[in-house]
């Protein structure tokens, strides 16, 4: 993968992702905004802030691929008058520091959160932050996670989530499924697993995920615990950027071909695992 000048990986997906990501958050910001904030306002049980976590926020602007997704929430935030607060990680102090500036050029709030450390002590400190903050009031928004292409922080996630403060806080996850069947198959980290088991472990009732794309098998998953009255997904499946309900029969498709290798697949000898049938 290309390193930006500012040590960032980017590829030729990097584009069509970040307008995803901005079709998803106007998605996501608009629901929670109408159906929500405005439906229960000023009521005592709920904050009444969108709480937006970046897990790898980057510098938020690069000559070389554009806005990245602090910037495109912020805007689209800004644009649609949600109220937010927002936690933005990376590991490199410098690339925080330029965040920040360019942050300031958009945003005139100063009450953004940053934090140039790993992804488990920022979940930690930022799970902190909220309960004190929203005394034990119900938090929505959404946690953003990119990692250019390595494992997701799925043991982090699930800390998080378990937590009662956290638990109507959801999540959108990129990734790309052939690199994490590569780890497995290679065993190059201990207790890696393949995409199904790691949902499995992670606390959230529903799940989307969208249409594979390229050898890499860019993807997006989105979980949540929102249910309607019918107990299914509350969320309506983004169909436009290619989104599929898991407990669909085009969703059961894609997350088998995210989790198990081509020859699993053409053998149909797919390794069985505990809990991969009850998310289907």
């Amino acid at each position: 993968m290309p390193i930006s000048s500012s040590g960032q990986g980017f590829s030729d997906n990097t584009a069509t992702k970040q307008e995803q990501f901005k079709y998803f958050a106007t998605v996501h910001l608009n629901i929670c905004q109408n159906g929500i904030f405005k439906r229960h306002q000023g009521k005592s049980w709920l904050s009444a802030k969108y709480h937006f976590i970046d897990l790898n926020a980057g510098t938020g602007i690069n000559e070389e691929y554009g806005k990245g997704s602090p910037i495109i929430f912020l805007e689209k935030s800004q644009e649609l008058n949600v109220d937010t607060s927002c936690f933005f990680v990376d590991i490199e102090q410098n690339i925080i520091d330029e965040l920040k500036d360019n942050v300031a050029k958009i945003s005139a709030k100063t009450s953004h959160s940053y934090f140039s450390i790993g992804n488990k002590k920022a979940l930690e400190q930022i799970s902190s932050i909220i309960q004190s903050n929203t005394s034990n009031k119900a938090v929505y928004g959404l946690v953003y996670s990119d990692e250019n292409g390595n494992i997701p922080p799925f043991e982090e996630l699930s800390k998080f989530f378990s937590q009662q403060h956290l638990s109507k806080i959801d999540v959108l996850i990129y990734f790309s499924a052939t690199n994490i069947k590569r780890v497995l198959k290679s065993a190059e980290q201990e207790n890696c697993k393949r995409l199904a088991e790691y949902i499995c472990d992670l606390p959230k009732t529903h799940w989307q995920v969208r249409q594979l794309e390229d050898r890499h098998q860019w993807c997006f998953l989105f979980g949540t615990n929102w249910s309607n009255k019918s107990g299914k997904m509350g969320y309506p499946e983004i169909r436009k950027l290619g989104f599929r309900d898991i407990q669909s029969r085009e969703g059961q498709k894609i997350l088998e071909q995210a989790s198990y290798t081509n020859d699993e697949l053409d053998l149909k000898q797919k390794p069985f695992f505990p809990g991969f049938e009850d998310l289907l």
